[in-house]
């Protein structure tokens, strides 16, 4: 009796019709084709504004983050924005693993555009400087 019935569950799933899967269409075609364009920009009235905040994990205040905006330089002959950000671990936790970063964005004034980033990252016995040009 329960080798029938497992006979007919077998045979009625391999009959069952099989159903197409496609990859669902998240954008239209149109929407493709269209060129993004970044818009003139200006951090002009931003200058030596800082963006401060903690790193939460588990509830727990981790580390503190922080974003400056250094003000217009020169890079190559283009005026470009120099903004800084850099993470630490709290006092605490530095003991068990100290995370120190800091990394340096520069935009092009005009387009906002990633011109050159570096970064100086010091996390725990790991220590690496590297910049993308």
């Amino acid at each position: 009796m329960k080798k029938t019935v497992i006979i007919l569950l077998l045979f009625s799933l391999s009959c069952a019709p099989r159903v197409r899967v496609t990859r669902p269409t998240l954008y239209k075609s149109a929407w493709e084709e269209e060129k993004i364009e970044i818009k003139e920009s200006s951090l002009d009235d931003f200058v030596g504004e800082k963006f401060s905040g903690y790193i939460k994990w588990l509830g727990m205040t981790v580390g503190e983050i922080e974003f400056v905006n250094m003000g217009i330089e020169e890079y190559q002959g283009k005026k470009v924005y120099h903004i800084i950000g850099r993470a630490k671990t709290n006092k605490v936790l530095r003991y068990i693993f100290r995370v120190q970063d800091e990394f340096h964005s520069y935009l092009d004034s005009k387009t906002g555009k990633p011109v050159l980033f570096k970064a100086d990252r010091k996390e725990g016995r790991y220590h690496a400087k590297f910049g993308l040009y």
